[in-house]
């Protein structure tokens, strides 16, 4: 593994080593990366679009918000 661990033969704190961890680090992923289902090329570029749309539609609904109380706190100072 990654991380520190204790020799019991020695009995000391032993570090693994940067480098092979990093490299085994990099084999898992690979390895990891076999299993991954992938979505089509359609579903992502329907996610895509959804995304885009509800991040545009919740924008222009949280500016719309900020306007009504900006204009309301303007009202309240200057009256």
């Amino acid at each position: 593994m990654y991380y520190t661990y204790i020799d019991a033969r020695k009995g000391v704190l032993k570090k693994p080593n940067f480098k092979n961890s990093m490299f085994q680090f990099i084999k898992d992923t690979r390895a990891e990366m076999v299993n991954v289902t992938w979505p089509s090329r359609k579903k992502t570029i329907f996610y895509t679009l959804a995304v885009v749309i509800i991040s545009g539609v919740v924008a222009y609904y949280l500016g719309f918000l900020d306007m009504l109380f900006a204009k309301g706190i303007g009202y309240i100072i200057t009256k």
